[in-house]
């Protein structure tokens, strides 16, 4: 399968389910709580079935995991991984701030990467190998060190309380949160954000995000320094918590060493 191809698809995918939830947004949905802290709508699914529906008639011998169905299909080394509606609590708010999100895993690694903001109808992607765009044009992360003026993506609360790196990072550099972590990824391989931190997401969040990352020049990791990929074809890696730190190169280090800490366990 030509990789390029299997990015235009993803690419107009994100864009279908898009539409389907710029068709949803600012009415009223239905609301459900699936585990503490975490809220799901029936926008949420609707965009999972629609992008899972596509991929089995494009890619019926690939597998696929998303946020709100799980996984599916046969194990291989090729795998589909998707948020459908990444800022939920957003999306119900009114709050124009979410994302949809698809990646293309091979052999447990992000070959092709998909975020797409239906509200700016901008596209971030990226295919390995071949550098990051926002539409057409490409997109590269910060090359500067980090300084007063620098912005930091983090977190909206963190499952474990509040670390004390985080009144360092306030102290040290300007927080910013949109609210969707793989918006605040991109703002970095767009050269907007300096970093972005998580303690805790999923590999539907952060594989798209990752390699439009690394493509745009940026370093990512865990928050120990550990790399993020590959990822075991199992439910476990699937479905387990990641930390995430994303950076231009010459500010992943200083960062690292800020908020540097284990992964959390499933």
């Amino acid at each position: 399968m030509h990789l390029g191809e299997a990015c235009g698809f993803a690419r107009a995918l994100a864009r279908e389910a898009g539409e389907l939830l710029l068709g949803r947004f600012r009415r009223v949905v239905s609301v459900r709580t699936k585990s503490p802290g975490q809220i799901v709508s029936e926008a949420d699914e609707a965009a999972e079935d629609l992008l899972r529906s596509r991929i089995a008639e494009r890619f019926p011998s690939h597998a696929v995991v998303g946020e709100e169905r799980g996984a599916s299909g046969p194990a291989g080394e090729m795998a589909w991984c998707l948020d459908p509606l990444d800022g939920t609590s957003n999306f119900v708010a009114g709050v124009p701030y979410w994302a949809v999100s698809v990646a293309l895993l091979e052999g447990g690694r992000p070959v092709v990467g998909v975020v797409h903001d239906p509200l700016l109808r901008e596209t971030w992607h990226a295919v390995a190998g071949e550098g990051s765009y926002r539409g057409e044009v490409r997109v590269w992360a910060r090359e500067g060190e980090l300084d007063p003026e620098a912005l930091i993506a983090t977190p909206s609360r963190f499952r474990e309380g509040t670390p004390r790196w985080v009144g360092r990072v306030y102290e040290g550099w300007k927080v910013r949160n949109t609210g969707a972590f793989t918006l605040n990824a991109v703002l970095v391989a767009d050269g907007g954000f300096a970093g972005c931190i998580s303690d805790d997401v999923r590999l539907w969040d952060l594989a798209a995000a990752s390699l439009i990352l690394e493509e745009a020049g940026a370093r990512v990791s865990a928050m120990d320094g550990s790399p993020l990929f590959p990822v075991e074809p199992t439910a476990r890696a699937w479905e387990r918590g990641y930390t995430f730190l994303g950076a231009g190169a010459a500010c992943h280090g200083p960062l690292l060493g800020l908020v540097g800490r284990r992964t959390p366990t499933p």
